[in-house]
């Protein structure tokens, strides 16, 4: 098959970041909070006990879905992201870690 190797070296300054540690403990959609930050261009996810779903709003649309296993990555430069919610794979204890950081 075809192999594909990319190493990524993206350089940003960032204004205000925040990191988040969480438990999913129910299958419902968990807001990520942004505290005072009302944009991110920045996301990065990592989830420890399965996939989980991310949905992103900005300007481009709402509630976005995009998988999450166990990595995502998300960078804008010229659409901040300004909500975001995670979902667990049913019945399925995960832990998801959440750094957003808005671009200088």
């Amino acid at each position: 098959g075809a192999k594909f190797l990319a190493n990524f070296d993206v350089r940003m300054n960032l204004q205000h970041e925040l990191a988040t540690d969480f438990e999913l403990t129910t299958d419902s959609a968990v807001n990520v909070p942004f505290g005072a930050l009302s944009e991110v261009n920045v996301v990065y996810i990592l989830a420890v006990g399965g996939k989980i779903r991310v949905r992103a709003t900005s300007a481009d649309g709402t509630s976005q879905a995009i998988p999450c296993d166990p990595y995502c990555l998300l960078i804008s430069n010229s659409v901040g992201i300004t909500a975001l919610d995670v979902t667990r794979v049913a019945s399925t204890p995960t832990t998801v870690t959440v750094f957003i950081a808005k671009k200088s």
